[in-house]
């Protein structure tokens, strides 16, 4: 593999050093005045040719272990030769010191060593991120300031040498690594291609657009996109701790050998990059057909402020169309002098009625008019049979027999509809229980009793079946059965409106119900149109369209009149741009239409009963982790030392442990794993609620937050970018957040999450 034989370490602890720096090794053969540094250099210049990078930068941590070991036995005779109390207790804290390095060396060589295998094993895998990288290369940096710092210290031109071959090896590392720094930074990292929410829509804007049916396509294949996004998000969250199983086995191994846990590992994270790649072209594909459809940024909008679409009910007679609100007492609405309506049509699915009479003959106007809604149905004998409510479920239709009972109609009872099948009712719960007949929703239900038994009474606005009316101009609506509306003849000022409809005679007052600012011209053909709201600008009358449009008219457009006579709208903004805004109708004239929901409306909505997705990008979970060590007071200086390359640690004397900071999993590199490969590990979800963040663009110079922040025992971490301006502390409990906002609040810093 390209890897040295000789064991330097062993060497080292097996050696004596002497004045002039040379190592005595004894061997089975003998006894050796080789020098350790030189052989380990010339093996390495021998087989650079075949080295990678991983390779060279393995060399460079066990030649360090091997210098370290020298430098102990040093330290070793020195101590043996003091007697001074003072003094052995510096050189053992050296020793202690020079110890942990050493260790550290070697499980870093050890490390690099068994990663670079593994990439051999797994050349498509990737378990080298870009946060690795850039912890590396900062060690690296360390590294070489650590050497020139020993170069400038040294007077041995022997050790100066060797440091400075060793300081050349780790430029030429550092340079091999910056490059794959500068590669991964360019490399393109799947991102989300959602539409953009428009900004925010009129109330015009919304009602069009909740029945436009494209919306509810959207709304399907944005659904499509979230599951395909959660399977992402997972499969990253299992990438993510597969790599962490893998470099915690790599670094917890004494051995060079890839395991057959560790092959298994692999494995598994092949196959989970695998189905990333196929999720993320899967994705990309549903950011395409988001991205076709029409409106998209709208109806992204819509979805951001949880608007349900709307279907549009358009009825014949309000008096014929049944409710599934079941209501005791009198309905206003309902006409007296009209019968009940009989033989219906009967929606799909599984429905109860509670049956509250049976005739052969007719019977008045008047019955059953205590409850609603009632309508008839004519059996095969030739009975009508009157029914009571639509209900969906058992439970509803007892308690409105119980109410109906109370009335006095003591033979009210129940019986059920499977697809229109009428049903006992005993058969209709066996089917409700084992889901045989499924029942549809309130709104399916509201919807389909509509559409099965409504007509458009509109419709026929532009039928010719009928004579032009020849009245007079100022005549035609004087009829008292004609409907309200405002003569367009009258005004001779400029004004824009939306057209509903076209007619050969007068509308009738039980039409149109849902405009209260209606505007009549009569045509050259002798016709008569009707126009909703009178504007002083295009803009607002195209916004006005869109309450028509909601309000049943699918094919309402904009038009202009100027001295009573239709122009088009390119010869309105003429007028304008000639004679200025005083040849326009003024404003107080317009009236904003309504809804009308009122008895005798022809035109209602309903919801359309459907789950809206949720409209979020996607957000990789992650967690906090911990890492603690039991630690003896004197080890404590040593290894904060050691440890703080890598972070802000801190020694918690009530438990007597050395603590590292919180940080999220995500953040964890390979650095972290070979320098906490002994810490005990606590990972826990991340509370926003324990996590103050402070800005400190202004306190970057502050001696008395510096000195708090030192002294403090709160974990606390510094953002990762290059100024280090704001500085997160994540917390255990109230009364340290109480503390972390009195200081901010002492020292005037603003919290950024408050």
């Amino acid at each position: 593999n390209g890897t040295s034989n000789t064991n330097t370490n062993e060497v080292a602890k097996n050696g004596s050093s002497n004045q002039n720096g040379s190592v005595n090794e004894t061997s089975n053969n003998g006894t050796s005045n080789t020098n350790t540094n030189e052989v380990a250099n010339n093996e390495a210049s021998n087989e650079s040719a075949i080295r990678s990078e991983d390779s060279k930068l393995s060399l460079i941590y066990n030649l360090n272990a091997a210098n370290i070991e020298r430098q102990i036995a040093v330290k070793k005779e020195e101590l043996t030769n003091t007697n001074s109390e003072k003094d052995k207790k510096r050189i053992q804290y050296e020793i202690s010191q020079l110890k942990m390095e050493s260790e550290l060396n070697s499980q870093r060589s050890i490390g690099i060593e068994k990663r670079s295998r593994f990439n051999k094993e797994f050349p498509d895998l990737n378990i080298v991120s870009h946060n690795d990288l850039l912890a590396e290369l900062n060690e690296l940096k360390m590294k070489q300031l650590a050497i020139q710092n020993k170069i400038s210290e040294t007077n041995s031109e022997q050790e100066k040498r060797l440091l400075n071959e060793e300081k050349n090896q780790l430029a030429s590392i550092r340079s091999d690594i910056e490059r794959k720094v500068n590669e991964s930074n360019q490399k393109s990292e799947f991102k989300v291609k959602l539409p953009n929410q428009s900004d925010n829509l009129s109330d015009s804007e919304i009602e069009f657009l909740r029945q436009n049916e494209n919306y509810k396509k959207y709304i399907q294949e944005r659904k499509i996109y979230n599951e395909l996004s959660n399977e992402l998000e997972l499969a990253k969250e299992e990438n993510r701790n597969l790599k962490e199983k893998v470099n915690k086995n790599i670094v917890k191994s004494t051995s060079n050998e890839l395991s057959a846990e560790l092959i298994d590992l692999g494995n598994q994270l092949n196959k989970n990059e695998q189905l990333i790649k196929i999720l993320e072209n899967q994705i990309s594909n549903q950011f395409d057909i988001l991205n076709s459809i029409d409106k998209s940024n709208q109806f992204e909008w819509l979805l951001a402020n949880r608007i349900k679409p709307i279907e549009q009910l358009m009825t014949k007679d309000d008096s014929q169309i049944p409710q599934t609100a079941f209501a005791i007492g009198r309905n206003p609405a309902v006409l007296i002098d009209k019968p009940l309506p009989v033989n219906l049509n009967s929606p799909s699915g599984l429905i109860y009625r509670v049956q509250v009479g049976a005739y052969r003959k007719p019977i008045p106007n008047e019955a059953f008019r205590d409850f609603s809604p009632v309508s008839g149905e004519i059996l095969a004998n030739g009975l009508t049979c009157y029914m009571a409510g639509y209900f969906n479920n058992a439970r509803n239709a007892i308690n409105a027999r119980k109410q109906i009972r109370a009335l006095g109609y003591l033979d009210a009872f129940i019986v059920a509809y499977c697809d229109g099948k009428r049903i006992t009712f005993a058969k209709g719960r066996e089917l409700e229980n084992s889901g045989q007949c499924k029942a549809l929703t309130e709104n399916e239900l509201i919807l389909a009793l509509n559409q099965d038994n409504g007509s458009n009474s509109i419709n026929n606005r532009n039928s010719n079946q009928v004579e032009s009316y020849n009245g007079n101009v100022q005549d035609y609506l004087k009829d008292p059965n004609a409907k309200k509306a405002e003569l367009g003849e009258n005004n001779q000022q400029l004004f824009f409106t939306v057209q509903v409809g076209v007619y050969n005679k007068p509308v009738p007052n039980n039409q149109l119900n849902q405009f209260d600012d209606l505007v009549t011209f009569k045509s050259e053909k002798g016709q008569i149109r009707y126009s909703s709201g009178m504007f002083q600008n295009v803009n607002d009358a195209k916004n006005h369209r869109g309450q028509v449009v909601a309000k049943g008219i699918p094919d309402a457009y904009v038009v202009a009149y100027y001295q009573g006579k239709r122009i088009t709208i390119a010869e309105a903004n003429n007028l304008i741009a000639t004679n200025g805004t005083d040849i326009l109708k003024k404003s107080d004239l317009t009236k904003n239409s309504e809804a009308v929901n009122a008895p005798g409306s022809k035109v209602s909505f309903v919801d359309v009963n459907i789950e809206l997705p949720e409209v979020r990008k996607p957000i990789l979970s992650d967690s906090l982790i911990q890492f603690s060590m039991t630690c003896n007071v004197e080890e404590v200086m040593p290894k904060l030392e050691k440890l703080n390359r890598i972070g802000i640690f801190t020694y918690q004397s009530e438990i007597g442990k050395v603590v590292s900071p919180k940080m999220k999993t995500s953040e964890i590199t390979n650095v972290h794993f070979d320098y906490l490969r002994d810490f005990e590990t606590e990972i826990q979800p991340i509370d926003s609620t324990k996590i103050v963040v402070l800005d400190l663009s202004n306190q970057l110079s502050s001696g008395s937050f510096s000195d708090w922040l030192l002294r403090s025992e709160l974990n606390y971490r510094f953002e990762s970018n290059n100024e280090f301006k704001k500085i997160n502390f994540y917390l255990d409990n109230d009364f340290q957040r109480n503390v972390v906002v009195g200081k901010a609040e002492e020292l005037n810093i603003t919290i950024l999450n408050e």
